[in-house]
């Protein structure tokens, strides 16, 4: 849905391009919709390895080794 809302901003900036005010305040909703994407991909990132088990294999082998 986030990510839906940031391209349809996107699609009014060429309308907005005479109207300064209104361009920035788009342009900072369509970089805070774009940083709160990225942030739930690297947070669902994280997530999918600390559930996984190779990864926490991975990690007890190396700590085993030392």
């Amino acid at each position: 849905m986030n990510l839906g809302f940031g391209l349809l901003l996107f699609a009014m900036v060429p309308f907005l391009l005479d109207r300064p005010v209104l361009l920035v305040a788009v342009g900072g909703h369509i970089v805070a919709v774009a940083v709160a994407v990225v942030s739930l991909a690297a947070m669902a990132t994280l997530r999918v390895r600390e559930a996984s088990p190779e990864g926490s294999l991975g990690r007890d082998a190396t700590e085993r080794n030392r």
